[in-house]
């Protein structure tokens, strides 16, 4: 089941864009800013995109679009073998499969990163962007964290255990050989580092989905606890970081605000024209985030990033309990087995439709 909300995945363009900005331009003498996150080196990824377009675009300023997801079609894609459901204690087998993107597709995989835990960093929410420049389109899938998968050569773990033997990389390895789908590009920030962003580009609007309330210190807690409702809420720096860190509501939560907080950013760099401010705000981006997103990257997304801010047709969902099904490990750990066969239908309807 496909969970949508109204206003949502363009701000993945958020951070696609922004990254995207920041990746490989000269140093332009901005202010000096705080440690770039702790993440291990990324392995060597195996497919590497050609990208050829050299297209150039002039944005055109334009009001706020608030995006709105587009119904999912139903998928005429099958894959190349049969799999199997949830099965336990077995391992997952590697899905392999003809390659039936649609034509042009480019997939960023942007993981939130926290540095806060022992043995870390590790992956605290992943979301696979696929970017569609024929249709103008856009389409974000998030993966649970605590999903129990084979990470290739070490065996079963949590996919968000998976940087920690071999960076972001092994991430992509990870979702490859579980979910027979690979990025192209990834993008890897941390809590401290993306609330450095806000404070640097300003306040963001974040389409808040539901009501949340949780302990914190920040000016605006009432008798020690912060509030927000669904709506459109302002963001600072302070605000930000609780409402990505905060555990109420469990994963599909997390997952919910981080995809809303990646949004905001998103509309905000588009705000303030940020395709057309590159060597302003390289510096920001290079400090602040992990990516292998190249100059060349920079060029051929940029048309794509402001055709979806403008048009908002977006495709939104996240892994369930029907793909990622509740389990119970023997030694009594709480995580989420993978059902192949349902994760891959979802991400046919989500991911392989242009």
């Amino acid at each position: 089941m496909i969970r949508q909300s109204r206003p949502s995945m363009i701000w993945a363009w958020a951070a696609i864009a922004a990254a995207i900005i920041a990746c490989s331009f000269q140093d332009t003498g901005q202010q000096t800013l705080p440690a770039a996150p702790s993440i291990p080196p990324v392995e060597t990824i195996t497919e590497t995109p050609t990208i050829t377009s050299s297209a150039t675009y002039t944005l055109t300023p334009t009001d706020t679009v608030t995006p709105i997801p587009t119904d999912i079609p139903t998928s005429t894609a099958t894959p190349t073998q049969i799999l199997p459901g949830v099965r336990y204690p077995e391992t997952p087998v590697p899905i392999l499969r003809d390659k039936i993107f649609p034509e042009g597709q480019v997939r960023v995989l942007v993981v939130l990163v926290d540095n806060g835990t022992p043995n870390s960093p590790r992956a605290d929410s992943v979301h696979l962007v696929a970017l569609n420049p024929r249709h103008e389109t856009a389409s974000l899938l998030s993966i649970p964290s605590s999903l129990y998968v084979n990470i290739p050569l070490v065996g079963m773990e949590r996919l968000y255990a998976s940087p920690i033997f071999g960076g972001q990389g092994k991430l992509l390895d990870t979702i490859q050989y579980n979910l027979g789908i690979r990025a192209d590009r990834f993008i890897a920030v941390d809590f401290e580092h993306i609330a450095q962003l806000v404070s640097i580009l300003g306040p963001i609007n974040v389409p808040v989905g539901a009501h949340l309330t949780g302990q914190c210190t920040l000016p605006v807690a009432v008798n020690g606890q912060c509030t927000v409702t669904p709506g459109l809420i302002q963001m600072d720096k302070g605000l930000t970081q609780w409402y990505l860190r905060e555990r109420s509501g469990g994963e599909n939560d997390r997952m919910r605000r981080s995809q809303e907080v990646f949004l905001a950013l998103f509309t905000r760099l588009m705000d303030i024209q940020a395709p057309a401010r590159i060597s302003e705000l390289s510096q920001v981006f290079r400090e602040n985030m992990e990516t292998d997103v190249t100059a060349e990257d920079v060029v051929n997304l940029t048309p794509i990033s402001v055709a979806v801010y403008t048009n908002g047709r977006v495709r939104r969902a996240s892994f369930t309990d029907v793909e990622a099904v509740p389990f119970n490990l023997p030694d009594g750990q709480n995580v989420l087995l993978l059902d192949q066969y349902a994760a891959w239908n979802l991400i046919q309807q989500v991911i392989l439709q242009p």
